[in-house]
């Protein structure tokens, strides 16, 4: 079929080409211009067409008349006589990463787990275009997947995260088509938890050691912070990251009821797993008892500073990642947890299935731990679950663990 001129395609990418006036050769050092139109879809590349033709007519008219020229694509790329526009092949991966990334707010971690997801599919797909993949790379892509022999979990979320950067990219038009939509993994009909929640008898073995029992306060655990978070995990249910990130300005009393207060505020590096993360969480009794609140500081001007100072990670890496590395050698070498179903998140197991124990409704511990609620009618009310519920259920929550070994 033919393409209205100026239009041509190359390697399934559509590109405007047309030939430089013969009075601006001199001053453009070029005969001919080529511009991408990023596209492969035909009807897009046509309504593009149309703009990117006038802007080069505008373009010639403004440098003949001795005014500076619109920056750009024309202007801004160099090539000689001697060394022809090559047309490139149209968006690489790594371009569509960094659009997907930039069209909403995106958590740390997962910027990380999709830039991990890229390498893996570069691995399979080397530098190919993003144009220029189909459904066979797709498919090779998720049988690599299942061949690196990862978590089901981890090999689900690595091909969804390329899923959903191929979205974006093709409801964008700057790819015709996603081949990644519609690949299905099938699930083995027995599947191991990837996570556990401790037993008593592990709770024993962790609040028995060294870091409870004798102060013992190594490099890699950042101080107090060794002490702190496991307890305010076990009787909170939050998540690593949301204590790791808590500011003094974060533990809140209203009505006699002390709370710690998770809100999302990325310029202040407090970033949540997504709306429902927002909330307030009742501190249980035995925090206070073992001095919790005495991590609060009073002085105004330290108000915005973090409780644990000590927590860090090098680059781009979550808060509290080189102290979970910390916890998990920790829990093997020192307690002697071996299985490694059994990690800093299993206090957060811990704590659900107390809260089930305790006959805590499902939409009070959902609230408490920040779980996504299905129900139409939890959308109703104010923007916060009232406290006075909350600390009910967080006191009704007993005999997690003995105080006995604590200091």
């Amino acid at each position: 079929m033919r393409f209205p001129t100026y239009l041509i395609r190359r390697g399934g990418v559509f590109y405007y080409r047309a030939k430089v006036p013969v009075d601006l050769h001199h001053q453009l050092n070029r005969r001919e211009v080529w511009i991408s139109l990023r596209t492969s879809d035909r009807k897009s590349a046509e309504l593009r067409l149309a703009d990117a033709h006038f802007q080069q007519l505008r373009a010639y008219e403004s440098l003949r008349q001795g005014g500076p020229a619109p920056d750009i694509e024309l202007i801004s790329t160099s090539q000689t006589f001697s060394k022809p526009p090559k047309p490139a092949p149209g968006w690489s991966v790594d371009e569509l990463f960094e659009y997907w990334s930039k069209q909403s707010e995106k958590r740390p971690r997962t910027l990380l787990d999709a830039k991990t997801a890229v390498r893996r599919l570069k691995s399979v797909v080397g530098e190919l275009s993003a144009v220029q993949l189909d459904k066979r790379h797709a498919v090779a892509f998720k049988d690599a997947l299942l061949t690196e022999g990862l978590a089901h979990a981890t090999t689900v979320k690595n091909f969804g995260l390329i899923k959903s950067i191929f979205d974006v990219a093709s409801n964008n038009a700057l790819i015709g088509s996603n081949p990644f939509k519609d690949i299905k993994f099938m699930k083995s009909v027995r599947q191991e938890k990837s996570r556990l929640p401790f037993t008593t008898q592990d709770l024993e073995k962790i609040f028995s050691s060294p870091v409870f029992t004798e102060a013992y306060r190594p490099m890699g655990g950042a101080g107090d912070a060794a002490y702190w978070l496991p307890l305010i995990a076990l009787y909170s249910g939050m998540r690593l990251e949301e204590i790791g990130q808590l500011c003094h300005e974060d533990i809140k009393e209203e009505a006699g009821i002390w709370f710690f207060d998770l809100v999302h505020h990325p310029e202040k590096g407090k970033t949540l797993k997504n709306e429902s993360s927002c909330r307030r969480v009742p501190i249980h009794p035995t925090l206070i008892q073992l001095g919790v609140l005495n991590l609060r500081c009073n002085e105004a001007d330290l108000q915005s500073a973090r409780i644990f100072p000590r927590l860090a990670s090098a680059g781009a890496r979550q808060l509290t990642a080189s102290w979970s590395q910390w916890f998990g050698r920790y829990l093997r070498l020192t307690v002697g947890i071996t299985d490694k179903r059994k990690t800093f998140h299993s206090f957060r197991h811990t704590f659900k299935d107390a809260c089930r124990e305790a006959m805590i409704p499902k939409d009070v511990h959902d609230r408490l731990t920040g779980h996504t609620s299905s129900d139409v009618g939890d959308g109703y009310g104010g923007a916060y679950y009232p406290l006075k519920p909350l600390s009910m259920a967080i006191g009704s929550i007993k005999g997690l663990r003995s105080l006995e070994h604590c200091n």
